[in-house]
């Protein structure tokens, strides 16, 4: 059961509750250390979350929470836009191939999800690009032309 109810609850709840207390800490200037070093936003605010928890954790939450304490309202709002602008296409190109929909939207799955489960680190960027060149793997390995050993 906890295989089934924990990635939902990650995504739905603790990514959510982790984005809008990273605002609201963003708006009070509760945040102590450099907001640019790796882990600081991810510690700080899971201490705001669970203040009364003494043990270390982190809250992580989807890639735009990190934007808008690093540099502001505007800049995530545009974010937020040129991502859409790039995403939408390539939905609309998924569902115009009847033959191989499954796989892509499988593949889109996932990416949402790495990105939805992503900040901004190093670790992340790499499962996003990970799971993007299987995406367009999958998108150009029917159209390769190999060459066929005929045998004599």
């Amino acid at each position: 059961m906890y295989l089934l109810e924990s990635p939902p609850r990650r995504f739905f709840v603790t990514q959510g509750s982790g984005f809008i207390t990273r605002i609201s800490m963003k708006r009070r200037n509760l945040y102590k250390g450099d907001i640019y070093e790796y882990q600081v936003i991810k510690k700080e605010t899971f201490q705001e979350i669970y203040p009364g928890y003494n043990e270390k954790g982190a809250a992580p939450t989807i890639f735009l929470g990190d934007l808008h304490v690093r540099y502001g309202f505007m800049f995530t709002i545009v974010s937020y836009i040129v991502f859409l602008i790039i995403i939408f296409p390539i939905i609309k190109g998924t569902d115009n191939m009847p033959d191989r929909r499954l796989y892509l939207w499988w593949n889109l799955f996932i990416l949402f999800y790495l990105i939805g489960m992503a900040e901004i680190s190093y670790s992340s960027s790499l499962r996003i690009l990970l799971a993007l060149f299987n995406f367009i793997a999958i998108l150009t390995i029917p159209y390769l032309k190999l060459n066929t050993i005929e045998k004599s």
